[in-house]
């Protein structure tokens, strides 16, 4: 058996990771005083736009065109109600018809995205294959710089480019500003390339046996 020395044991990776997927699908009970929630709907032919739904507990909801890799905001529609949202966007969707493959399994089956806090002031974008684990990027996390602390991120949504040759991470930040919890969703555009994963070095557990 082997285990990937950056972290104490794998199975407590994963055991991290369930549990922060059963946590990030489980309502809470904090208000926020910032609440921002995004909602991935689709891309254009050539990938370089996507269409995001954005819940604002301040602004209000809109339909947003964005930059692929900057996340750029190109367009901003504010809608008032369901039917209005989906007008708008049934008329997004002509000129933005590529479904993303949405889920932490890539579109070839060979590579599953997880995520973890790296322990520093950082949250890391973790790749499966086979028996193998890699980091595929760190995304820093806010600090509250008045009190030191960092935020508690959760990836709440994988979006694979139909190729898999990109994904776009949906990361949720949560951090005490003065007496309230600002509670915001970011999209991260990361490419995805083999040569460029930090694989884990493997090790033997040293237990012995025939």
């Amino acid at each position: 058996m082997t285990l990937p020395s950056k972290t104490s044991s794998l199975q407590g990776l994963v055991l991290h990771t369930l549990v922060g997927l059963v946590l990030c699908s489980t309502p809470t009970n904090v208000q926020a005083e910032v609440e921002v929630r995004l909602e991935f709907v689709s891309f254009n032919d050539d990938l370089t736009q996507y269409v995001v739904v954005m819940q604002d507990n301040q602004q209000g909801r809109t339909v947003q065109i964005r930059d692929t890799q900057s996340g750029a905001i190109k367009k901003s529609y504010f809608v008032t109600d369901p039917n209005d949202e989906q007008k708008r966007l049934k008329r997004l969707k002509r000129k933005f018809p590529t479904q993303g493959h949405i889920g932490q399994v890539g579109p070839k089956e060979r590579h599953t995205i997880m995520g973890a806090p790296d322990g520093r002031k950082g949250y890391d974008v973790l790749v499966k294959r086979g028996n193998r684990f890699g980091t595929l990027q760190t995304i820093p996390l806010k600090l509250n710089e008045e009190t030191g602390t960092t935020a508690v991120g959760m990836l709440k949504t994988v979006v694979w480019a139909p190729s898999g040759r990109f994904v776009l991470a949906i990361l949720n930040q949560t951090i005490r500003v003065d007496n309230d919890d600002d509670d915001i969703d970011d999209i991260h555009y990361i490419p995805f390339k083999h040569w460029k994963i930090k694989w884990f070095k493997q090790q033997q557990d040293g237990s012995g046996g025939s």
